[in-house]
């Protein structure tokens, strides 16, 4: 066929993958690249609870007050990592009463919600969050609530005996969702 080996190969690997493509649906494909979206918004917030000291959220779920050293210290680090990832709207902290109700401890400068408050949210989000209070870190479907559409990635904090002590909880915009979906399908040369 005068068609050398790494020829041969390089057209079979390209047909393989178009075969592959079209084993797929539309449905499938968004999924699998949500899936990878999800990850990364994942580690980041499993990142962010591993460098909140336990031991400040302890203390200031002591002291409530927003003048303590604990909580000019912990506004101070979730601002910076709100502004040095770029891409997140909040960070936040909350923890949960004996009752399940989700109560706003700290956040990043811009947080809307006041330390104390309560959040109410829709069960989406709010059951990814109570998963986390149970150790598992997860990332929420888009989901609407008052202050716009977001999607959130949550992960618990723990002490130095395993305890879960709060969580954190990183909120992205749903246009910031679906740009990277449109760049990671232009990337990866995905048509769904």
């Amino acid at each position: 066929m005068d068609v050398s080996q790494p020829t041969m190969s390089r057209k079979y690997k390209k047909l393989r993958n178009k075969i592959e493509e079209a084993r797929f649906s539309p449905v499938d494909k968004r999924a699998i690249l949500e899936e990878q979206i999800n990850q990364r918004l994942r580690s980041i917030a499993v990142v962010t609870a591993a460098i909140i000291p336990a031991e400040e959220v302890i203390s200031l779920q002591k002291n409530m007050n927003r003048q303590t050293s604990y909580s000019q210290k912990l506004k101070q680090k979730l601002t910076m990592i709100q502004e040095k990832e770029g891409v997140i709207e909040w960070v936040f902290i909350f923890i949960m009463t004996e009752d399940g109700r989700l109560i706003h401890l700290v956040a990043d400068k811009g947080f809307v919600i006041e330390p104390g408050e309560e959040y109410i949210g829709p069960p989406e989000m709010v059951n990814v969050a109570y998963q986390a209070f149970n150790g598992k870190a997860g990332v929420t479907p888009i989901y609407e609530d008052r202050y716009g559409e977001w999607k959130t990635s949550f992960a618990p904090i723990i002490d130095d005996e395993g305890n879960i002590v709060a969580i954190v909880g990183c909120d992205y915009s749903k246009s910031y969702f679906n740009s990277e979906m449109q760049r990671l399908r232009k990337q990866l040369n995905i048509h769904v």
